[in-house]
């Protein structure tokens, strides 16, 4: 078959292709659709070849491709063992990938990078056993993750930076080993707390700077506290976490990325976060809670914006 742009007149992208062509000098006489895939293969750079494996995936769709030019834009584009690939190239084991780069054993990827054993990511890079993973970096086992970086080994994470082994986190960074936290920056074992600053376990504490081993707002012995905490965990493990989320994902398979991002909580304030991931408060759950040492019920509500706390 000989290569013509003027083929692809149909495609939504027809003037940027043809740009493309001008741009990279992309020889001017007829040649084959082979020879031309092969003049990509040999003279572009990868930057180049993201666009050009756009304009052959188009003209496969709306001109077509013999199965030696299939393997021919296989070859080219390093697509391995995969099917169903648009505009993507470098993938490898993978399916339902589009406009991707370096994916591997992976489905459901769109507009990614570097993607590895992975499903359902939307717009990021550097992922890896990573699942509903959207617009966020450098990301390593951990699922639901939302405009965050550098997350590990979480799930449930918004607008985060370096975070580790988490659940239910929202605007922190740099924080490990804690749940169910909101605008904490620093620190590590925080729990059901607000508005913290370079402070470490903690339990339903808000408005801190420079604390250790706190609950409800109150310093206690160290031993004690881990107790508490391991008590507190043990509650917590009869609870349905999927009561419990800041951000929501639906399986969608008419999607490249494979979900759709369910709004159910307003993540653009952090109250109304706040209010919706602590409604999943069992009764059994709220009745433990007020057993505990120190508690106090307005600074629960303050954390919770849950108005069961106020009620007897």
């Amino acid at each position: 078959m000989i290569f013509s742009i003027d083929k692809l007149a149909g495609a939504n992208d027809y003037r940027g292709y043809k740009k493309l062509i001008e741009r990279t000098n992309f020889p001017k006489e007829p040649m084959e659709l082979i020879d031309a895939m092969g003049w990509v293969q040999s003279h572009s750079s990868n930057e180049e070849k993201v666009l050009f494996s756009e304009l052959f995936s188009d003209w496969r769709t709306y001109v077509g491709m013999e199965p030696l030019e299939v393997e021919k834009f296989e070859e080219v584009f390093e697509i391995t063992d995969s099917h169903i690939i648009l505009s993507s190239f470098y993938i490898n084991s993978s399916s339902r990938v589009r406009d991707s780069e370096n994916v591997s054993n992976s489905k459901y990827i769109a507009f990614s990078k570097d993607i590895k054993n992975s499903e359902r990511v939307y717009a990021s890079s550097n992922v890896e056993n990573g699942q509903y993973i959207s617009a966020s970096f450098n990301v390593l086992d951990s699922t639901e993750v939302k405009d965050s970086l550098k997350i590990q080994y979480s799930q449930n994470i918004f607008n985060s930076d370096e975070i580790s082994n988490c659940y239910g986190v929202y605007s922190c960074k740099e924080v490990e080993g804690s749940l169910g936290i909101f605008n904490v920056s620093t620190g590590k074992e925080i729990y059901f707390s607000t508005d913290l600053e370079n402070c470490s376990y903690c339990l339903f504490c808000s408005g801190l700077k420079n604390k250790k081993f706190y609950l409800f707002n109150q310093e206690i012995g160290s031993k004690d506290w881990f107790v508490i905490k391991e008590l507190l965990l043990n509650e917590w493990s009869e609870e349905d976490e999927s009561f419990y989320k800041i951000v929501s994902f639906e399986d969608d398979n008419n999607e490249w990325c494979g979900f759709r991002y369910l709004p159910e909580t307003d993540t653009n304030f952090s109250y109304v976060a706040q209010r919706d991931f602590f409604q999943g408060f069992s009764s059994k759950f709220l009745k433990y809670i007020r057993s505990m040492p120190y508690y106090n019920e307005w600074l629960l509500y303050q954390i919770t914006l849950n108005p069961k706390i106020l009620e007897e």
